[in-house]
């Protein structure tokens, strides 16, 4: 294993910025993923391994100071929801990963660091949006078939319901069905 300092020079003589290397490294004392993260860079047979776990470093940081994934549970029962909907999800995405050839392989197609993707099933972090689109692709999915089970519902011919789908409203009536794009 090697030095943490020692890396921390040889990053910055490949040009990367002294700020984001002082941070990298000042996380990776506190974190054994982002200490692994640096030794993976460090470990990098080429230039383009090295680029994706500087991207997973960087993402790292955005999360880790104040990026979009912050947020302040003020009550329990709101934090055991989270946590549930999170561990849904995660199981969720194991399952398709498992299914389409396994970490290794989603991994591989999805150019991003193999360790990156276990870290990111086994905790309970949540994934960057462009991390979100990368495992799709990979495993020709959307964003939204890795994020929500298909449900499926029976209506009688007669029925009228409105569901309000994200930005979308999607409404029926007399078997006809209208999608529309709302504003917010």
């Amino acid at each position: 294993m090697k030095e943490r300092a020692t890396i921390g020079v040889k990053m910055v003589d490949t040009g990367l910025p002294t700020s984001f290397v002082l941070r990298v490294l000042e996380l990776a004392r506190e974190s054994e993923g982002i200490d692994d993260l640096l030794q993976l860079w460090a470990d990098a047979p080429d230039t383009a391994e090295r680029q994706a776990v500087e991207a997973e470093l960087g993402a790292t940081i955005d999360d880790r100071d104040g990026g979009a994934g912050d947020f302040v549970i003020d009550s329990t029962d709101a934090a055991g929801e989270l946590l549930e909907q999170r561990r849904r999800f995660k199981a969720r995405l194991r399952r398709l990963i498992a299914e389409r050839g396994g970490v290794s392989a989603v991994a591989r197609r999805a150019e991003m660091p193999q360790p990156s993707l276990s870290r990111l099933l086994n905790s309970m972090s949540e994934p960057r949006s462009s991390t979100l689109h990368r495992l799709a692709d990979a495993m020709d999915l959307t964003v939204a078939d890795l994020c929500h089970e298909a449900r499926q519902i029976q209506i009688a011919p007669d029925s009228v319901f409105r569901v309000q789908a994200g930005s979308f409203l999607v409404a029926a009536e007399n078997m006809k069905i209208a999608i529309t794009k709302t504003t917010a």
